[in-house]
């Protein structure tokens, strides 16, 4: 191992010495965590199916041996070990051979500190990396300990030896790029930990509930149509109800991989207009289809919460990905991901969330960090006044939609009449669109959008149009920021080795063949692939499209929404940090801005105040960043 390699484990206080680790299991057709039929992780590895069929172990620069039963001679105390995607790995020493090693450093997590948009599996990184490649799993499918004949053990033995070796080779070659280690080493373990050591509780008799009046509303459409599930399920049979509803008009229509299809997917225009549709046999046709489709998601939702609250010992596991988004955030995984639990849709969808309970005698501290990315872009772009207002506690929303309309909009009072209260939530609804989207360089049409789908606000194009006017004109910094940061990442793409710097030790340079942006924290966001393309006078800076291929064109606005949203969750994750530290308490929860924390019931209120004391504080990088924070005290996880 390199000296960089262990000065590095050293200076986050993980012993030098490594132990890389990769576990080998029976799986077939119908017990894998692969393919359109994969089971979620604890069921696998607490099904009674499970089988090991062996460890493959890499000492330091040891060659890396295979083992039928890990072996006994390891001091977990003493050493760190090493694995490719650990909550695999660990779970099984955790379930199979109660061993819980204190440091564990994941190759798949400093992939995806890199760069999670890419692919991270351990064959992938292998040929990103022009290591040897991974050998093919397959070989092994259906193959019980028992039929480990010679031949096949020594097949198991050259596969999994080499994955060792593999994983030896990536922690050389990723955790240099490590930026932050020590910390960013705690929170992927904070990360696994909410999945390896689940503390959170399921209601599971209002969760079999909540499943029968989801299978009830997806069926209350259908009542008021002439066609059938299965004619209403089907592409081909729903588009020939569709036609015959419209009569002579043409159905919204657009090419898909296998032709032409309809245009109904939640992001395309004609689904909106179909719902709005003058006809209503075609609005209830679309609304049943709607129903058909989406209420079995949430239905499964409900059911992979139950069964790995079943197979984690009635614990609820919460599966989240350590810097799953690009910009650090966490993202969901395991068929639950909390991050998408819906709050403002149907009321019956929005009960899924509160079937997440804390545990017996505890209650839930759910604290939000309010608007921390307006208050941070405010803050990075040193818009003075926005920064006092925000310290003074003023009602930001309220003041912007006044100027919007033109009269004076407060928060609704307790003693309004709900006629009032919706009046004047309409138009402060209207001050969170701009404060919150329109800081990010966006357009009317896309104003439009957003207030449709996240407000349920119909604007007009002329008011859309005016909202953006406004914000540009009393955030001219913010404006000013967008062009700087498009400036310094342009500067940095085309002149390496040259660094610049914006306020706050936002620095711009390119690493390898990546543009790299450094946050106040020094974290570090990769642009890989980077690149100015066009013709003098028509050029455009360029990343790798991940979803759809090709190359996808950025600007300053989208950088910009990138640095907030980084910054915004390095300071929710410093918060999580010192509150752990200063309270010994556990934080089973993280979604967007939020964090819930688990207190004892009885000192809820007073574990509510030192919990806002701590997060309050602005981290050492972030001087002056004003951050407030909304707490509520639960036994049910709730918005």
């Amino acid at each position: 191992m390199s000296q960089e390699v262990r000065d590095i484990l050293e200076s986050c206080g993980y012993p030098p010495d490594t132990v890389v680790l990769d576990c080998e299991s029976y799986f077939d057709k119908g017990y894998s965590l692969r393919g359109s039929k994969k089971l979620p992780l604890y069921e696998y590895v607490t099904d009674e199916r499970f089988e090991l069929l062996g460890w493959a172990v890499k000492h330091n620069e040891e060659p890396a041996e295979f083992f039928s039963d890990l072996p006994v001679d390891i001091d977990w105390e003493h050493v760190t070990v090493v694995v490719h995607n650990a909550p695999f790995d660990v779970l099984v020493l955790n379930w199979h051979h109660d061993v819980h090693p204190p440091f564990v450093v994941d190759t798949l997590d400093l992939a995806r500190h890199i760069d999670p948009r890419w692919k991270n599996s351990l064959e992938v990184l292998c040929k990103r990396h022009r290591l040897p490649g991974k050998g093919n799993t397959l070989q092994f499918k259906g193959v019980h300990r028992a039929g480990l004949c010679s031949v096949v053990w020594e097949a198991l033995t050259e596969y999994a030896t080499n994955d060792a070796e593999q994983g030896h080779a990536l922690l050389e070659i990723l955790l240099p790029k490590l930026s932050r280690p020590k910390f960013e080493l705690g929170i992927a373990e904070y990360t696994r930990n909410l999945f390896l050591k689940p503390v959170l509780h399921l209601d599971m008799e209002r969760a079999d509930d909540l499943k029968t009046r989801m299978q009830a509303e997806a069926l209350k459409p259908l009542e008021l149509i002439d066609a059938t599930e299965k004619e209403v399920r089907g592409n081909i049979s729903f588009e020939e109800c569709l036609r015959a509803a419209l009569g002579d008009e043409e159905p919204p229509m657009k090419t898909g991989k296998k032709g032409r299809i309809l245009a109904i997917a939640k992001t395309d225009p004609g689904r909106e207009y179909l719902l709005n549709h003058p006809k209503e046999p075609v609005r209830r046709l679309l609304e049943a289809r709607i129903a058909i489709k989406s209420w079995p998601l949430h239905i499964g939702r409900v059911t992979r919460l139950q069964s790995t609250f079943k197979a984690a010992g009635n614990k609820l596991a919460i599966p989240l990905k350590y810097n799953g988004a690009h910009t650090g955030r966490w993202s969901g995984s395991g068929g639950i991901n909390p991050q998408n639990f819906t709050a403002h849709g149907h009321p019956v969808a929005n009960e899924v969330r509160t079937l997440i309970e804390a545990p017996p005698g505890s209650v839930l501290l759910i604290e939000d960090f309010s608007q921390i990315e307006a208050r941070t872009v405010d803050w990075l772009a040193e818009q003075e006044d926005m920064l006092q207002a925000w310290r003074a506690g003023r009602q930001i929303y309220c003041e912007f939609a006044t100027d919007l309309v033109g009269f004076r909009i407060r928060k609704p009072k307790k003693t309004d009449g709900k006629i009032v209260a919706d009046w004047y939530n309409k138009y402060r609804s209207m001050g969170k669109v701009g404060i919150l989207a329109a800081g990010f360089g966006m357009g009317a049409d896309r104003c439009l959008e957003y207030a449709k789908n996240t407000y349920g606000l119909d604007l007009t194009h002329a008011m859309a149009e005016r909202l953006i006017k406004l914000y540009r004109r009393t955030h001219s910094k913010v404006v000013d920021y967008w062009r700087r940061v498009e400036r310094a990442f342009r500067m940095a793409t085309q002149n390496s080795p040259q660094v610049y710097e914006l306020s706050y030790g936002v620095r711009f340079y390119r690493e390898g063949n990546a543009t790299v942006i450094e946050l106040p924290s020094t974290r570090k966001l990769y642009y890989v692939d980077a690149k100015i393309e066009g013709h003098r006078g028509d050029l455009c800076l360029t990343v790798p499209d991940h979803r759809y291929g090709g190359r996808q064109h950025i600007w300053g606005g989208l950088l910009v929404e990138n640095i907030v949203q980084a910054v915004a969750r390095d300071v929710l994750a410093e918060a999580v940090m010192n509150i752990i530290d200063a309270l010994h308490i556990r934080i089973p929860l993280i979604v967007h801005d939020d964090m819930s924390n688990v207190v004892p019931e009885d000192e809820a209120e007073a574990y509510r105040l030192q919990i806002e004391e701590i997060a309050k504080v602005p981290p050492e990088w972030a001087p002056g960043l004003p951050i407030d924070i909304e707490g509520k005290i639960s036994k049910r996880y709730v918005k």
